[in-house]
């Protein structure tokens, strides 16, 4: 589908800000350090949660006085792997819960190299948890994180929920399914009426990703799960010994949601991996894939669409596009040492006919671990 772009508001409405990390207080007032534009939800909150609200959302973007963030903007907060803090509306969510560090493997690092914790990330004081997946590099500290907000309302498939209540036994566990157990594929999920005020919230069970069969005619991107090769990250930031041991859901791991949240005419995907929906890889008692693309056809357009982009074959990545269509992309699920793969992307993305072509918005570590995406959901250049 062509689309038209306007380029200067468009690019006007996406800002980048720098990491920032402050505690102060102020009058909610012309002068208390943020625009006169910004608008708050009402509440304060603690000093932890300002201070970690400031970190990871930017200090303007949050009132230094109460934590309320500005609810006329979205704020997405990359935390590794796929793992982000989010405001929408103001509203505080958690998508995913595993922060890239640990004692070995793809993510063994010290946190020093992602500049946060579970606790900093639980500090944020969000209203819902959402689950992409169950795997243990998407998971893996959510029973940190529960320790801190036992109350804390999450959504996902049947099999999410029974696997964390399963963990967090005897603890009482604030988990709603919204997808049965053993759905297939294409199975839309039943969202709460209002589950974060003012979004239209969609997601549908998706494949998750898989290897590819013939590597060398039908490649991966070369990410550090799929390639293994040197990587800075683990000789400049080794593992001290004091990571976590990350959590997987031992029924959950693979069964994933692909998530869509729209507001006015802004709508934004979040996909924490993407396997493929061609129908050319069933998998047995979930289905083929291809009962997703005619689920995303009914939904409204994707603006932008952050998306992963390890360990499937290349042409998975096209599939995505192809059936969802954003006009700006945001490749996750790529670190560590994710510069190394922009050639790729950039390879790959010529492949795909003009009229599909997404604007490209890299991020890579660790400079943008929890640098705030700001997106101003009114911005003409969305519609």
């Amino acid at each position: 589908m062509q689309r038209s772009f306007r380029f200067k508001a468009l690019f006007a409405s996406f800002i980048v800000l720098g990491m920032t990390t402050a505690r102060s207080a102020a009058a909610i007032s012309g002068d208390d350090g943020v625009t006169g534009k910004a608008r708050f939800l009402p509440g304060k909150q603690t000093s932890e949660t300002i201070a970690a609200r400031q970190h990871f959302f930017g200090i303007d973007n949050v009132n230094p006085r109460t934590g309320a963030v500005r609810t006329d903007r979205v704020i997405m907060s990359w935390m590794g792997v796929s793992t982000f803090a989010a405001s929408f509306n103001g509203h505080v969510v958690m998508l995913d819960g595993y922060l890239a560090y640990g004692r070995n493997g793809t993510w063994g690092s010290s946190k020093e190299y992602i500049g946060t914790s579970p606790e900093e990330y639980a500090a944020i004081n969000p209203e819902v948890y959402l689950f992409g997946h169950g795997h243990s590099d998407h998971m893996g500290h959510l029973p940190i994180i529960l320790g801190l907000l036992p109350s804390l309302p999450m959504f996902g498939v049947e099999e999410h929920c029974n696997d964390i209540k399963a963990a967090m036994a005897p603890a009482a566990v604030n988990c709603t399914p919204i997808i049965p157990a053993g759905a297939p594929f294409g199975t839309e999920a039943a969202i709460p009426a209002n589950l974060i005020p003012g979004v239209e919230l969609r997601a549908v069970k998706h494949p998750h990703s898989a290897a590819p069969t013939d590597r060398i005619n039908d490649p991966p991107f070369s990410t550090e799960q799929a390639v293994v090769r040197p990587c800075l990250s683990y000789s400049l930031y080794p593992p001290d010994g004091t990571e976590p041991t990350p959590f997987g859901g031992p029924t959950s791991g693979v069964l994933s949601m692909s998530w869509q949240f729209k507001i006015g005419d802004f709508a934004l995907g979040w996909a924490d991996t993407t396997g493929d929906i061609s129908g050319d890889r069933p998998v047995q008692g979930l289905g083929t894939g291809a009962e997703v693309p005619p689920v995303y056809a009914t939904w409204p357009h994707t603006n932008v669409l952050f998306g992963s982009i390890a360990v499937s074959p290349r042409r998975v990545f096209n599939q995505q596009i192809a059936a969802i269509e954003p006009q700006i992309f945001i490749p996750i699920h790529h670190d560590p040492c994710a510069f190394d793969v922009k050639r790729e992307l950039d390879d790959q993305m010529k492949t795909l006919p003009n009229a599909l072509k997404p604007t490209v918005w890299y991020i890579s570590d660790p400079g943008d671990y929890a640098r705030p995406i700001v997106f101003d959901p009114k911005s003409a250049g969305w519609k």
